[in-house]
């Protein structure tokens, strides 16, 4: 499949560039034309659109940046942090009440008074109970990233 700037590149080659040069009137001229607002907005939507995407990832950068040092000045006591990213596939194994394992682990961990109403017995939104089978996981600390960044695999 050809992409738009190829197929451009064909259009204009053949209306400026004919192999038999016809008069330009008619069909041709318009072909012409055609090919010249085609080859012209082309040459503007490029830079255009480069241009409005450059500028999208600046506020997303300039915005996270700015809700990192909130969340920070929020959490002064937080020295650095650490970042695990983990890929993988989650299987749905049933509802809470067909997983009673996960349930007592949940309840074995989470033994807080004010956590009861989060556990999957309780909570009515938990409608099923998921198994993670990581496939890859990445990890390292913010305060030096190449000393400590970790990759681990599965298999």
């Amino acid at each position: 499949m050809l992409g738009i700037a190829a197929a451009i590149a064909v259009l204009l080659d053949q209306a400026w560039f004919p192999v038999v040069a016809e008069e330009r009137r008619g069909a041709a001229e318009l072909t012409g034309l055609v090919a010249l607002a085609l080859g012209f907005a082309h040459f503007v939507h490029g830079p255009g659109t480069t241009w409005l995407m450059a500028r999208e990832f600046w506020q997303s950068a300039t915005h996270a940046a700015s809700r990192t040092s909130r969340l920070i000045a929020r959490r002064p006591d937080v020295e650095s942090s650490e970042v695990v990213i983990v890929r993988g596939s989650a299987y749905d194994i049933g509802t809470p009440a067909q997983a009673p394992d996960v349930v007592a682990a949940f309840a074995a961990k989470y033994t807080d008074p004010d956590d009861v109403q989060w556990l999957p017995d309780v909570d009515p939104s938990v409608d099923l109970v998921a198994r993670i089978s990581p496939s890859v996981a990445v990890l390292w600390s913010s305060d030096d990233y190449f000393g400590t960044k970790r990759r681990w695999q599965a298999g």
